[in-house]
C-alpha cells in the first residue's frame, strides 16, 4: 500500500513539474492556455485516481463479501435441508416399522387368539436405512385368551402333557401363518409365550 501512494506523489509531482516547465517554455498565446487546461485536467485525474481506485476495490471488496456470504448460506443451507431430509426419512422409516408391527398385532390378535402381544419386525440396512423388502426376523411375544382352559387328560407313555402339544401346535401355525404372510423363512421367526 505504502509503495503504491509513494508511486502515486511521485507521479503527481512529475506532472505538475512537467506542467510548469511547458508554461515556462510555451510563449504567450493560446497554446499555453490549453496546455495548462490539458496539465491541469491530467492533475485532477491523478488526485482523483487513488479515491476512484478505492472506490473500484470497494465495490471488489462488496462483491467479494457478498459472494462469500452467499455462498456460506448455500452450504448453510445445503446442511439443514440434508438434515432435515434424514430426519424426515427416519420419522416416516419409524412410522411405517411401527404401523407394520402394529397392523402383524392385531392381526394375531384375531387369528391367533391370543392377548398381549407384541411384535418387533426387525429389517435388513442399507446405508443406515431400512431396506423393506428384507426383513431378518420377526419376534413376537404373547398370551394365550385367558378364556381358554387347559384340562390335561392322562395319557399314558407320553413324555409332554397334551396342553404343551396344543401350544406347539398353535406357535407351529403362527410361524406357518407369518411365514406365508411375510414371505419369509419360519425359522427367521421367534415366538414367546408368557
Amino acid at each position: 500500500m505504502k509503495t503504491i501512494i509513494g508511486e502515486w506523489i511521485v507521479n503527481l509531482v512529475i506532472i505538475a513539474i512537467l506542467a510548469v516547465l511547458m508554461d515556462m517554455i510555451l510563449p504567450n498565446g493560446n497554446m499555453k492556455k490549453y496546455t495548462g487546461l490539458l496539465f491541469g485536467l491530467i492533475i485532477l485525474i491523478m488526485f482523483l485516481q487513488p479515491l476512484l481506485q478505492l472506490i473500484g476495490q470497494a465495490s471488489d471488496l462488496e462483491v467479494g463479501i457478498f459472494q462469500n456470504y452467499l455462498t456460506q448460506s448455500s452450504e448453510a443451507a445445503a446442511f439443514y435441508s440434508n438434515q432435515t431430509e434424514k430426519s424426515q426419512r427416519e420419522n416416516l422409516e419409524q412410522i411405517v416399522k411401527e404401523n407394520l408391527e402394529k397392523d402383524l398385532e392385531m392381526e394375531l390378535q384375531y387369528r391367533g387368539n391370543l392377548d398381549n402381544v407384541k411384535v418387533n419386525i426387525v429389517f435388513d440396512q442399507v446405508n443406515g436405512a431400512y431396506n423393506f423388502s428384507e426383513i431378518k426376523y420377526i419376534e413376537v411375544t404373547a398370551s394365550l385368551k385367558s378364556q381358554q382352559i387347559w384340562i390335561d387328560p392322562v395319557i399314558i407313555g407320553r413324555d409332554k402333557k397334551t396342553s404343551d402339544i396344543m401350544v406347539d401346535d398353535i406357535v407351529m401355525g403362527l410361524k406357518e401363518y407369518i411365514s406365508q404372510l411375510y414371505d419369509i423363512d419360519s425359522d427367521s421367526i421367534y415366538i414367546k409365550g408368557y
